[in-house]
């Protein structure tokens, strides 16, 4: 549950602080207007110094090629603005920029670029190149007119028009006229910016004046015409910046195997097991001059010995989607293939990096000059130059061929959503940029200076609160809460809301901080499971707690206290999902808080939240808890509702319709509330969900349909009527997601029983005995396991059939404290033999549950020592125990990743990943399986630690474990116990 519903208030509480601030600044000025318009030393890149009370800058020498910016002190948002900049040709170097900037562009860059105008935050003239820039598109040529030897002279006039909306550039009594148009469009003040490549420059700014009184016409030309003048008449092409460009997207018109996913910026090929190819995507649009295209590798399998391919194509017309790179299209594509880089079917370069080696996190990405030359890149690092004179209009291609399986574009990120969008921001470039804002706001807030408050407001407003609220992608908003996991800033924020509470929160400046900082709390902790962990490592819960205990009975009578207690409980809510802080809330006695929240003649969103938010909590012998009111689950239902009918989000106030779903799924634990949920519609909305929904939303919903029908308590009946319901499960059926087909095939199978036995065409005779045991046997005797390690009085089948049959839930709950698993649906179960400890230390009861994917070849040696070890580890026999070919390395693995331990998952769609679980060909009986093992395991509480999957999965794994949460690992030897070998085939097609 995120809080974007007070946006507009803050941002109006916001702007009035912002003016207050600016108007302090200026009454307390007593300096010269030249001062107090010149460099800001403050807001420069640290590779600059300014001087003179700002008059001067100066670029410092520097060991590596870097370009270098600054901004003045004040931005403008109207009136007619003119200053001088001071620069001698002998101090310009390769590149030189004059121009203005918005408060978010960036200050510093790798390599020498004319950085200012390098994006859509800044604009301006490179007087080295003479061109004009803007959102990295060079957009012409200037001044006009003048021959190729001019020089801009050492002092330059800049006249910025923000009445009108327009640069432009003067010197030595010679109007260049104007430069830039549109400048209003970007609904920002601008300030005076350069950027710099040459080492121990010195360049000057001289404010000189302005007329901010009345709007002023449009800087004139060099003939002066009037504003009817076309730009015809005066024999060059009109000013105008360049047109916005539409983020980078994987086109949907591409090779067989691949399926597009998250609006189309993953690529993934299916049929990976029996097909290399048919897997070739392009760019949705073509490339911009400078723009990377570039990809990350999230799958590999290694069954393949080759890898993907990327490069650039001059599409024509009738070109059809080669099978593979460079095929048919090789006359017009220059690709980059294992370590070369073709053309015409000739290497054009050998590159020092072979692509068959690609590895899971490796990004691959490609770009065209301005000079037509064509740069590959390897994780950031160019390549150099691979080819030359490749035509201006391409798109980036690549083939997600053989060993790799699943690539993803690395995202724009946008600062503004309404702005132009161009290709320079894009990538790891700028969400360092954005992460170094971040940490930047969290170092202020580490301060606590009673002083700094309204900065503080100020900073934590634009690059924490409106950062989470101007980029909608989910996959992007968890990025930016893992960041604030590594700036420990759960913490720092929990430090400086007790400091606000401290100085008084009567205050309306504090409390405006106060409440600012919680909403980023409510937010990040909806948007990143890590960082709704890390708030359960501070002392917010329990201030939070203490706050709904202090406004129980207040909050619908006290001014601002219904603020309080909505952002409180949006915080716990969010964080209650994380199984980790529930050993937290337990302590502080959360439940006994929120319980009365629930009740009639509350606040009806709070009471939905604090229903959602116990849902998490209670266990099965807690259900009378969460028995709700027939009007509280109405109210969930009309918010569900509510979120559907939001074509593009299917969200409402904050709510997503997967996590409405999700807290029914929870509450269902209650008889009562199943019922209630029937007869008020929840039925026909699951089915509407199924229809409307993404594959993860489909799943829950069936998920929902089926907690709903097994919960013996006569629902089966009313269910099965439900209009639309058998056609919507039907039509599932023939997904082409596995497991959204499975979970519409156990609702069938349910629903098909039912409508049998109320029609006349039932038939009594005894259902076929399920066949899927005798293959599973089959299979397990060529393992050659001696079986004495078996306990066949606890084997169980847990195909879809069977499932059905006994009408188990799809999750329980085992050990203290209490943690959910997920049953092993379309596996066999053989019972293992448990050892004596597992007696003696009641790990049946106490323990939780979890599964471990593994090799067929390695069943019998970890049954042979009894438990699972970590790499490293000798078995019996001699053998030592190492990581797997293709997993994390201590040569290869993320940074402060340990692959010393034993890793495990609560979820067996994690643990039975071909990752994990590798597949094998298994022929019997003329008929062709994909087999899987697996080892279901007890392990001890405390033992492990909780983390995030490692196999570059984006898209949800197991609707019940946040992705965030789904890997378990340990380096504690014993803590775990093998009770179950799992085994699961899947039948070949022919």
């Amino acid at each position: 549950m995120g809080n974007e519903a007070s946006t507009l208030r803050l941002l109006h509480n916001l702007a009035e602080l912002e003016q207050e601030l600016e108007r302090d600044q200026v009454s307390k000025s007593n300096q010269p207007l030249k001062v107090q318009h010149g460099w800001d030393s403050k807001d420069c890149s640290n590779n600059m110094t300014v001087l003179d009370d700002g008059l001067k800058v100066r670029r410092n020498r520097s060991l590596q090629p870097r370009t270098d910016a600054v901004r003045g002190k004040r931005g403008y948002g109207q009136g007619i603005h003119i200053w001088k900049i001071h620069w001698p040709q002998s101090m310009r170097g390769s590149n030189a920029v004059i121009g203005v900037a918005t408060y978010q562009a960036p200050l510093t860059c790798i390599g020498y670029s004319s950085f200012i105008g390098s994006n859509d935050q800044s604009m301006g003239w490179d007087i080295v190149r003479n061109v004009l820039l803007f959102n990295d598109c060079v957009i012409r040529k200037y001044p006009d007119d003048v021959p190729n030897e001019f020089v801009a002279p050492d002092v330059i006039t800049v006249i910025l028009n923000m009445d009108s909306g327009t640069l432009g550039f003067k010197s030595d009594g010679n109007n260049y006229g104007v430069a830039l148009k549109g400048l209003r469009l970007l609904g920002k003040k601008l300030y005076p910016a350069i950027s710099a490549t040459y080492d121990n420059c010195e360049v000057g700014i001289e404010y000189i004046r302005s007329t901010d009184a009345a709007p002023a016409p449009d800087l004139p030309s060099p003939s002066r015409p009037t504003e009817r003048t076309t730009a015809r008449d005066q024999g060059r092409p009109p000013a105008k910046p360049c047109p916005p460009a539409q983020p980078l997207k994987f086109k949907k018109q591409c090779g067989k195997n691949i399926e597009l996913s998250n609006d189309s910026i993953q690529a993934e090929r299916s049929n990976f097991m029996s097909e290399s190819d048919k897997a070739v995507v392009l760019t949705s649009r073509s490339l911009q001059p400078n723009e990377k295209f570039e990809i990350c590798v999230k799958r590999t399998l290694g069954q393949w010995p080759e890898g993907l391919a990327i490069g650039v194509v001059a599409l024509e017309a009738g070109f059809e989607i080669p099978r593979s790179l460079p095929g048919q299209a090789a006359d017009i594509a220059w690709v980059w293939k294992g370590t070369d880089v073709l053309h015409d079917r000739k290497t054009e370069r050998k590159l020092d990096f072979n692509l068959n080696s690609a590895k899971i996190g490796d990004t691959f990405g490609v770009s065209r000059k301005e000079d037509g030359a064509l740069h590959f890149f390897y994780n950031g690092r160019d390549m150099g130059m691979a080819a030359t004179n490749i035509p201006q209009k391409i798109h980036g291609i690549v083939d997600v061929y053989g060993s790799t399986i699943h690539v993803e574009l690395v995202e724009q990120i946008r600062e503004e959503a309404s702005e132009p969008t161009g290709a320079a921001f894009t990538g790891m470039s700028r969400e360092e940029r954005a992460f170094e804002k971040m940490k930047q706001t969290i170092d202020l807030l580490k301060k606590k200076d009673e002083r700094t408050i309204r900065p503080t407001i100020l900073m934590v407003h634009e690059h924490l609160y409106m950062l989470y609220v101007k980029h909608k992608d989910r996959s992007l908003r968890q990025l930016m809460g893992d960041k604030l996991v590594q700036l420990n800033a759960a913490f720092h924020i929990t430090e400086y809301i007790k400091f606000l509470r401290d100085c008084g929160i009567e205050n309306a400046r504090i409390f405006t901080c106060y409440e600012l900082l919680r909403n980023v709390c409510w937010n990040y902790s909806d948007a990143s499971l890590k960082f709704a962990r890390s708030i359960g490592q501070t002392e917010l819960l329990g201030i939070l707690s203490a706050e709904l205990a202090k406004y129980q009975n207040r909050y619908m009578s006290e001014e601002g206290k219904r603020d309080i207690v909505m952002s409180a409980f949006g915080i716990l809510h969010n964080c209650s999902k994380v199984t980790e802080n529930r050993g937290v809330y337990y302590r502080l006695g959360v439940i006994n808080i929120v319980v009365p929240y629930t009740k009639p003649g509350n606040d009806e969103t709070v009471a939905m939240t604090a229903l959602m938010t116990l849902s998490y909590l209670v266990t099965i012998d807690q259900q009378h808890l969460i028995q709700a009111e027939p009007s509280a689950i109405a109210n969930i239902l009309k918010k569900l509702d509510e979120a559907l009918r939001n074509a593009e989000t299917h969200q409402s106030d904050g709510f997503h319709a997967y996590e409405i779903v999700e807290s029914l799924i929870n509450l269902s634990k209650s008889a009562q509330n199943r019922v209630t949920t029937i007869q008020k519609g929840g039925i026909p909305l699951f089915v509407k969900m199924m229809k409307v929904g993404n594959p993860q939303e489909q799943e829950l919903a069936l998920n929902a349909v089926w907690e709903l029908i097994n919960g013996g308590d006569g629902t089966l009946s009313a269910v099965s009527r439900t209009e639309g319901l058998l056609d919507a499960v039907k039509a599932l059926k023939s997904s082409k997601v596995e497991t959204v087909r499975q979970a519409a095939e156990r609702i069938s199978l349910r629903l098909d029983t039912q409508t049998q036995m109320f029609s006349q065409r039932f038939d009594p005779t005894p259902k076929p005995k399920c066949t899927y045991k005798d293959i599973c046997d089959k299979f397990v005797a060529t393992l050659n396991i001696h079986k004495t390690y078996f306990d066949a009085k606890y084997h169980r089948c847990y195909c879809n059939h069977c499932h059905n049959d006994r009408g188990d839930k799809l999750y329980y709950t085992r050990g203290n404290p209490p943690k959910d698993y997920g049953i092993p649906i379309g596996w066999y179960r053989y019972a293992l033999c448990l050892p004596p400890k597992a007696k003696a230390m009641n790990v049946l009861d106490k323990w939780h549950r979890a599964f471990h994917g593994t090799k067929k070849d390695v069943v019998t040696k970890i049954l042979e020592v009894g438990e699972l070890l970590i790499p490293g580890d000798v078995a019996l026999g001699g053998d030592k125990i190492s990581e797997r070919e293709g997993h994390f390395k201590d040569d290869y693995k993320p940074e402060g990743f340990d692959t010393k331990k034993i890793f495990v998952s609560p979820s067996i769609r994690y643990a039975g990943h071909g990752a994990y679980a590798m597949p094998h060909k298994f022929e019997v009986s003329g008929k062709t399986y994909v087999a899987r093992v697996a080892l279901q395991v007890c392990i001890r509480p405390g033992s492990y630690d909780v983390g995030d999957q490692t196999i570059g999965e984006t898209k949800p794994i197991d609707p019940k474990f946040d992705n965030q949460e789904i890997e378990w690992s340990t380096k504690e030897r014993g803590s775990t116990i093998l009770y179950g070998l799992l085994v699961k085939l899947e039948e070949q097609a022919s």
